[in-house]
């Protein structure tokens, strides 16, 4: 099922903020290695490991998080919606970038950890096109579903906590990622497309 897998990326990147994502590792095939003025050897050397940029899952894909150095949540995007309408076409403008894209998102801390984990709708955002969106983009802050925002809150062991991020885009296919780290480097996305469900 889509809700079960696992994103990943080497937790060796040097991801900077305490956080990483882990998960799911593929090692490149072993080739054989040859210098053209000599006969080729007889044995297979594996390549050196290239550098693999965050994981792209569809929308139901969890990313796993680490922090200081253990498994440390789990961040799924449950699924997503598009609309042009307003939450109030009545006082409200719609989408001044063509589309609201709504994210419905879920953060979940494992019992294991014990420290605590920051999360708010200030780790995501959107990328169509080449180009970057927040919720301060055209007129997200008039969508529907942001009475249900994904507030900033500092989870302990065992918490979660569940919400909406919502975008104002040019379309309604893109991605969103997950960077809650300092430098805004992604750790993760999930690839959508119109009205995209996943668990």
């Amino acid at each position: 099922m889509l809700g079960a897998l696992i994103l990943g990326i080497d937790t060796a990147a040097g991801v900077t903020g305490g956080k990483s994502a882990t998960g799911v590792h593929h090692n490149p095939s072993a080739t054989a290695l040859a210098s053209p003025s000599q006969p080729t050897p007889n044995y297979t050397s594996p390549t050196a490991p290239q550098p693999s940029g965050p994981p792209t899952g569809p929308i139901g894909d969890t990313l796993t998080i680490t922090q200081d150095g253990q498994d440390a949540a789990r961040v799924t995007i449950t699924r997503v919606a598009s609309s042009t309408q307003p939450a109030d076409p009545t006082f409200m403008d719609g989408p001044q970038n063509g589309q609201f894209v709504t994210a419905h998102v879920k953060v979940e801390v494992l019992p294991s950890f014990t420290g605590g984990f920051d999360v708010g709708a200030v780790d995501l955002y959107a990328k169509v096109n080449g180009q970057h969106f927040d919720e301060s983009n055209g007129n997200a802050m008039e969508a529907p579903g942001t009475s249900s925002e994904l507030n900033y809150t500092t989870l302990t062991a065992g918490e979660s906590a569940a919400g909406t991020l919502v975008f104002d885009l040019p379309s309604a296919h893109g991605k969103i990622a997950y960077a809650a780290n300092l430098d805004g480097r992604p750790l993760g996305w999930w690839r959508f497309s119109g009205t995209s469900t996943g668990l």
